[in-house]
This record gives structure tokens, C-alpha cells and sequence, in this order.
């Protein structure tokens, strides 16, 4: 998929409105990499993997959300956002999805949170079976 002028432009002009919902936003240089970074891996334009490090409050949830949510539209399929701990899957949904549907009003999503205690096993019989 080509990351077209037209993807550019929703995915810039998001960014915009994100920066007049947040009080005292500062636009970031990184952070503008990130989104574009990301943009350009899910497009296909720049390899299939990704690997970003910032530290904690950098933007980093929301430099993935909104190209994914962007080039996810273009490409009428959905996207699966998975996270290693608890407290960012609560960030995601109780604090940054309800922030982009101000800004993307048509924006629909559901979560599945898994318990913690959840255990598969390969074995005959056992989790899972």
C-alpha cells in the first residue's frame, strides 16, 4: 500500500487536533518520527518491523494509534493493539481511545482483557483444553 499524499494529510491533520485537546501540548520532534516511522512500516514502505524506545510521557501510544488508525481505515481492516501490562491496556482504553474519538467521532473500538492468571499448556488435558 502507498502511503499517498491524501494518508499524509489525515494522519497530519489528526495530529493537529490532538495537540488542541491536550492542555499545554508540546509538539515533538521524536514524536512526529515516531508517527511518520510508523506510518511508512505499516504502509509497507520501510520494512515490516519497527522498534521504538522512548522514555515514559514521550507520546508513544499515540504515535502508533493514529497512523494505525489511519492506514487501518485506508485498508478497511481492523487494528489489534496488544500490550504487555495492565496499566497501559487502562491507559489505552479508559484514556487515549476516548481522546482520539473526539477528534475521529467515528471511531469505534472494543477491548479484551485477559487475567493475568490465564495459563495455556501443550499437554493432554490441561489448560487451555
Amino acid at each position: 500500500m502507498a502511503l499517498t499524499a491524501a494518508l499524509k494529510a489525515q494522519i497530519a491533520a489528526w495530529y493537529k487536533a490532538l495537540q488542541e485537546q491536550i492542555p499545554d501540548f508540546i509538539p515533538r520532534a521524536p514524536q512526529r518520527q515516531m508517527i511518520a516511522d510508523v506510518a511508512k512500516t505499516l504502509a509497507g514502505e520501510e520494512g515490516r518491523h519497527l522498534a521504538i524506545e522512548a522514555p515514559t510521557g514521550v507520546g508513544k501510544t499515540l504515535s502508533y494509534l493514529i497512523p494505525g488508525i489511519a492506514i487501518a481505515r485506508e485498508e478497511q481492516k481492523t487494528l489489534v493493539v496488544s500490550t504487555a501490562n495492565v496499566a497501559l491496556q487502562d491507559q489505552i482504553f479508559s484514556k487515549d481511545l476516548p481522546l482520539l474519538r473526539k477528534i475521529i467521532p467515528d471511531l469505534r473500538f472494543t477491548a479484551a482483557f485477559w487475567p493475568r492468571a490465564l495459563r495455556v499448556s501443550a499437554k493432554p488435558g490441561g489448560a487451555g483444553q
